[in-house]
């Protein structure tokens, strides 16, 4: 368990705000160009795989921060309720699906949770094996998650 003096720990708050801005600032304007939650949906995901293969480095140092810092009692500095911001983005997108018709009817905030899990456990999985073919994986995601969320079941993908 690593406790920081706050000088460290503000250091790695900075690294953790800085690296998500800029994920932010590169996956956002990709995904406001789609027409559709689904085309979104999928742009996105494909976006952070994209961001995080030019940005390793900032990904492993992410990773570290995120599994090791803790807050003075011990617990973990970022936990799920640091991705709150990421759930409720996501989780308005799927409600937006669904009042268009494009999506079924699904818990929208349990589908948000899951996908973010999904995509974090892609970079786990991309760190621990390098040669894994990331964009292959993302790719699947977005199948996966557009398959799920659709409220046709039967339609082919419409945006790969």
């Amino acid at each position: 368990m690593a406790i920081y003096p706050d000088g460290k720990t503000e250091v790695m708050e900075q690294v953790v705000e800085r690296v998500y801005h800029e994920i932010a600032d590169f996956v956002l304007p990709r995904t406001r160009k789609e027409a559709t939650a689904a085309g979104e949906l999928r742009t996105g995901i494909r976006a952070v795989a994209e961001y995080m293969r030019g940005h390793h480095a900032q990904l492993l140092a992410l990773g570290e921060i995120r599994n090791n810092s803790r807050t003075p009692d011990g617990r973990p500095r970022y936990g799920v309720a640091f991705n709150e911001p990421i759930y409720e983005a996501r989780e308005a997108l799927f409600r937006r699906g669904q009042e268009s018709g494009e999506f079924r009817s699904f818990d929208a905030r349990v589908m948000s949770v899951t996908v973010q899990a999904a995509i974090d456990g892609m970079f786990a999985y991309w760190v621990t094996n390098p040669g894994h073919d990331l964009e292959a994986h993302a790719e699947e995601l977005a199948d996966l998650f557009e398959h799920a969320a659709r409220a046709d079941p039967s339609g082919e993908t419409a945006n790969r």
